[in-house]
């Protein structure tokens, strides 16, 4: 489930990005629920902490949308915010609490949907998928967003996670397509990383979050690279 709000003190325009939200996730297919509040004032005063994806205006009366991303960025350091406005100079702002992208008004669908679905896409991809992965008769319990990279030796597949490392008799092809869709990238040809883990990278290598360093194949350095802007929503996120 998506929770989306959106927050507008122009009833016209809160209407309409409502309906076409709306419309975009059913087009997706993706189980949501969708609120709308009149002012930043009462969206903090209602305080719905579980917000996946606020779309707000900058400029409203009495606490503009620039003020109140940063009141809730004080207690949401997650919530993908996508800031309307008339005025793109207000962009740069923006940056400063981590604001995933903008819609300029007056609002598109189009580009409306291009944003939201991006949103969606990481939200979803964020949230990992549980999976069991089975060694004879051993079975093994794990969530994919657990998983840093999975690494090929010999005729075993091993799953590093922050805590401990699986292995299992298998080849690599055979998660490559499962994990994919969840953001993960075979970056060399023994090692298939997830870039939600990604800490810093150079033209030879990727550090992870917890330190380690996997090998970037420069045959896929392009492709790589490709895959990253996508992940993270079309260059939009930060």
């Amino acid at each position: 489930m998506v929770k989306i709000v959106v927050c507008d003190d122009e009833e016209r325009d809160r209407n309409l990005i409502q309906r076409s939200a709306s419309r975009i996730m059913d087009s997706l297919g993706q189980p949501y629920v969708l609120e709308a509040y009149g002012s930043g004032l009462e969206l903090l005063e209602k305080h719905p902490g579980d917000m996946d994806v606020l779309l707000i205006d900058i400029q409203m009366r009495l606490m503009d949308g620039l003020e109140t991303a940063r009141a809730i960025r004080k207690y949401d350091d997650n919530v993908k915010i996508i800031f309307v406005t008339s005025y793109p100079q207000y962009a740069y702002d923006g940056y400063r609490v981590r604001a995933f992208s903008f819609i300029v008004k007056p609002i598109k669908y189009s580009e409306l949907c291009t944003e939201l679905t991006a949103a969606v896409n990481a939200i979803v991809r964020s949230r990992g998928t549980d999976m069991v992965i089975r060694d004879g008769q051993t079975s093994f319990h794990i969530s994919s967003r657990d998983i840093l990279y999975l690494e090929v030796q010999n005729h075993n597949v091993i799953f590093h996670t922050a805590e401990r490392q699986i292995s299992v008799y298998a080849k690599l092809a055979d998660y490559e397509s499962k994990l994919r869709e969840k953001g993960f990238f075979r970056c060399h040809k023994s090692f298939l990383v997830n870039q939600q883990h990604i800490a810093a990278m150079d033209a030879t290598s990727l550090t992870l979050s917890d330190k380690s360093s996997i090998p970037l194949s420069k045959h896929r350095r392009r492709e790589f690279m490709e895959e990253v802007a996508d992940y993270l929503g079309g260059g939009h996120a930060l």
